[in-house]
């Protein structure tokens, strides 16, 4: 593994934040617009399910390459590569998801993202406090939750 130091500590634990921050409100913003991506793909709400799967199996699916990658890497590209596919699938399914099918290979990917933007994250502030990465990673934990609360709240004024 190549030798890993942060040149500033408070502007990497900053992006660290700014991405949990995304991947919450990106993850949650799925359920509030759930119904109105049911009418996009002409389904009902019982078929929907596909989509949450679809990115439960692209989660799991890249976990373990997420993490075998960091641990040999620089964790930064991938989490750029992850931000990069979210910000990609977020905004590919208002102009590309117009059936079910093409809806959940977009959710897949999706949940490829996840992994590749958490694991380098937390592996990143492990590396950068060592011992002393607990508060660290609360505070990552909280800006997910912090974007998972913003999703809803954003999308009903979005409405």
């Amino acid at each position: 593994m190549r030798p890993w130091r942060c040149r500033s500590a408070g502007v990497c634990v900053a992006v660290y934040c700014a991405a949990a921050f995304l991947n919450g409100f990106f993850i949650n913003l799925r359920g509030p617009a759930l119904p109105a991506l049911a009418r996009r793909v002409n389904t009902s709400l019982d078929n929907m399910g596909i989509f949450f799967l679809a990115s439960s199996i692209g989660g799991s699916t890249a976990a373990v390459p997420s993490g075998l990658l960091v641990d040999r890497a620089d964790g930064h590209p991938v989490l750029l590569l992850g931000l990069l596919l979210r910000t990609l699938t977020v905004a590919a399914v208002p102009w590309a998801a117009t059936t079910l099918g093409v809806l959940a290979v977009i959710a897949g990917f999706q949940g490829v993202s996840n992994p590749l933007i958490v694991t380098p994250a937390r592996t990143m502030i492990v590396r950068l406090a060592g011992l002393d990465s607990a508060s660290l990673l609360s505070v990552t934990t909280a800006f997910f939750g912090l974007g998972s609360v913003a999703a809803p709240v954003c999308f009903s004024f979005a409405v």
